[in-house]
């Protein structure tokens, strides 16, 4: 994953998300903190919910994280009022939001707190969450919003492709960036290769298919694809 490194090295970002749980989203943005903290970026991170897990991740990487105390499914007014505090104190030259409520509380607080650059960028192919259940409800409140915000990045074409067909935003204030993956981490370890076939009786020949997901309708573990 490539990062560019700021001209000012008191470039500070911050990172806002729905929660701050051991999930696809949630890793792929403590991967961009740590990321952007390692190219000399201030970086803090907020969540709208208690955090659950990553935090010794973002702890490591000297990266202070809050949260704004928010309940699963129940609407907070104050919430907006205790980001906006972060904001004044904080005073983030980018504050780049991830998953529908955080990318919504973002652009409500940018109507009283100054935010230079709101990038949002949405994880899920249909996202919906415990406020909109229906993609067309999404949509509306991405659309009637999007004044708000300066950049909406999607993690996949077909999302992008859904977002534009829902009029959640403009094609021009839209783009496809993908997942990040860590080459390192994952890198080929042919030690670990062997032992493990050998371990579940799988022969060298055989070609090998991992699936990591929640058994959900939305993950399509159970759908074959060809």
């Amino acid at each position: 994953m490539e990062l560019a490194s700021p001209a000012d090295k008191k470039a500070r970002i911050l990172i806002l998300l729905t929660g701050l749980d051991r999930g696809g989203a949630e890793t792929q943005a403590v991967l961009l903190a740590s990321g952007l903290r390692s190219r000399g970026w201030l970086v803090r991170l907020v969540s709208l919910l208690p955090p659950k897990d990553l935090v010794d991740a973002l702890t490591a990487s000297d990266i202070p994280v809050a949260s704004l105390g928010m309940r699963r499914g129940i609407p907070d007014p104050r919430a907006v009022w205790r980001l906006a505090r972060i904001l004044w104190k904080f005073r983030p030259v980018v504050l780049h939001a991830h998953m529908i409520h955080a990318n919504l509380l973002a652009r409500v607080v940018r109507l009283v707190a100054p935010i230079p650059v709101l990038v949002c960028t949405a994880h899920s192919t249909m996202e919906i969450g415990h406020s909109f259940r229906t993609e067309k409800a999404t949509h509306l409140a991405y659309r009637f919003t999007d004044f708000l915000c300066d950049l909406t990045t999607h993690v996949s074409n077909e999302g992008c492709t859904r977002f534009l067909q829902g009029k959640a935003t403009r094609p021009t204030k839209l783009r496809f960036v993908p997942n990040a993956v860590d080459t390192q981490r994952f890198a080929p370890d042919l030690h670990s290769r062997f032992h493990l076939r050998k371990q579940l009786a799988i022969s060298e020949e055989a070609f090998v298919w991992l699936a990591v997901g929640r058994l959900e309708d939305e993950k399509e573990i159970g759908r074959a694809h060809v």
